[in-house]
């Protein structure tokens, strides 16, 4: 491009701002005419605060945690098992005894998980911010 294309004053790469900026200002203009603001039911005001606001649920913080204390008791008790199993300074028969107590105790920390799992499932990832405190209220300007 030489610079007698380019108007006096303007820089290089004026052309795609030329292009690029009445663009975005007609999508500006767009989005603010489909945008309909709705009374909240707080004020007269059509302040826009129709629908509260998307929170994090902390019972699933909790249902969370308890997935993760589950996971680890289960890591314990397979540990144990292996433990047992592997261990060769102890008496046969000693071993062979406390083996189906072990296993008991990994099935029992694998059914724990599974329930625990199975709970998170059904608990919502976020929620509306008036669930999670229901007289709180947002201002109006």
């Amino acid at each position: 491009m030489q610079s007698s294309d380019r108007a006096p004053g303007a820089i290089k790469g004026s052309r795609v701002r030329q292009t690029v900026i009445p663009y975005l200002e007609s999508r500006k203009s767009a989005t603010r005419s489909q945008t309909s603001r709705v009374a909240c039911g707080q004020c007269s005001l059509s302040c826009g605060f129709s629908d509260p606001p998307v929170v994090d649920n902390p019972a699933r913080a909790a249902a969370l945690r308890t997935v993760r204390d589950r996971e680890k008791d289960l890591a314990t008790a397979e540990r144990r098992l292996a433990r047992l199993v592997e261990s060769p300074l102890r008496p046969v028969a000693k071993i062979n005894q406390q083996i189906p107590a072990a296993r008991t105790a990994v099935e029992q920390a694998e059914k724990h998980l599974a329930t625990a799992r199975s709970e998170l499932k059904q608990i919502p990832v976020k929620i509306p911010a008036n669930q999670l405190h229901p007289g709180q209220q947002r201002a109006c300007l």
